[in-house]
């Protein structure tokens, strides 16, 4: 194993205990040696050092492997990981939220994979930790990359960068970077760029990845008209990339992913509705009959309706939920 092999790139807010958490675990990686970690945030460069200096002192290891940079443009976390990604070294790039930890041999498992097999993309697998519990997810993906970005698309794998790991010269010799523009799937269709120009992807199930949504504040929990308009900017820029050859599964996505925008929606943007009408996508015959007749009731203008009983149904199935950890 050469010297350096992976870079691990957290884009962060600021200084907070959930970062120091992961932190800590980066740093009782067993292939921390051949390690660097990077950590992205617009807090200025000395202070973050500063902050950060109780970490390294109680995890000595950390010392010659933490890089802290500063994101002076504070665009927005795709700006924070064009900046890691622009400062990383390491013959593989891994991301990590700032929340979220991984088992200690997480780095060695995905690098062992990505060097045995000589692969361009490696997934692994992760448990999405909840109030109530932990669902696993990604365990077993395909190898072949035509189906695994159909399956992307569909929603059968999760396009996030988490549990991942992605050869560095692919990205840098396509010159593939985050939309700094898109803040919605933002990450998806950076996943996706990579699997076109990759010719071998791999997948290590036993590499297992943290997704910490215990105190989730993501941008689905408040959609506006502008995030709305974001989705549909992603899904066009993921049209390019893909093309004609993944038609039906780009419909499937647009049926099946944008309900939740329906029902999370404060204002429900106008264009958005009027794409749901134009596509006629209950017609599709692989979606569930609940979602044919969601989408039948958009078509007929009642999706805001629509969107309101969801709202509720998901509003008990919270409490039922909430009940059930706490009972």
């Amino acid at each position: 194993m050469s010297e350096l092999q992976v870079s691990l790139c957290i884009a962060a807010k600021g200084y907070d205990e959930a970062l120091v958490r992961c932190l800590k675990c980066a740093a009782g990686q067993t292939a921390l040696e051949h390690a660097e970690i990077l950590v992205c945030s617009p807090v200025n460069r000395q202070e973050m050092q500063g902050q950060l200096q109780q970490v390294v002192d109680e995890c000595p290891s950390l010392k010659e492997h933490l890089r802290i940079l500063q994101d002076e443009r504070n665009l927005g976390v795709s700006s924070a990981r064009n900046k890691l990604l622009e400062e990383a070294k390491g013959k593989y790039i891994a991301f990590s939220d700032a929340d979220d930890t991984f088992e200690a041999d997480y780095l060695e498992r995905m690098i062992h994979a990505a060097e045995d097999n000589a692969a361009d993309m490696v997934t692994g697998s992760t448990k999405m930790i909840y109030t109530s519990g932990v669902k696993h997810v990604n365990k077993e993906v395909t190898k072949n990359i035509h189906d695994y970005i159909d399956g992307l698309l569909r929603g059968n794998y999760q396009g996030w960068l988490h549990g991942k790991l992605f050869l560095r010269n692919v990205i840098e010799e396509n010159h593939i970077r985050f939309h700094e523009d898109i803040n919605m799937c933002e990450d998806l269709i950076f996943v996706v760029e990579v699997l076109t120009k990759a010719d071998i992807i791999e997948s290590e199930p036993a590499a297992v990845y943290r997704y910490d949504l215990l105190n989730d504040n993501s941008l689905s929990k408040v959609i506006t008209s502008k995030k709305a308009a974001e989705v549909l900017k992603a899904d066009s820029e993921l049209m390019k990339l893909v093309g004609n050859d993944y038609k039906e599964a780009m419909d499937v996505r647009f049926a099946i992913s944008k309900m939740w925008i329906i029902a999370s929606a404060d204002v429900i943007s106008r264009d958005f509705l009027r794409i749901y009408r134009e596509k006629k996508l209950y017609h599709l015959k692989k979606l569930p009959a609940t979602s044919r007749l969601f989408l039948f009731l958009c078509d007929r203008e009642a999706s805001i309706l629509v969107g309101w009983i969801v709202k509720i149904v998901n509003g008990h199935m919270k409490e039922s939920r909430k009940n059930a950890a706490t009972g």
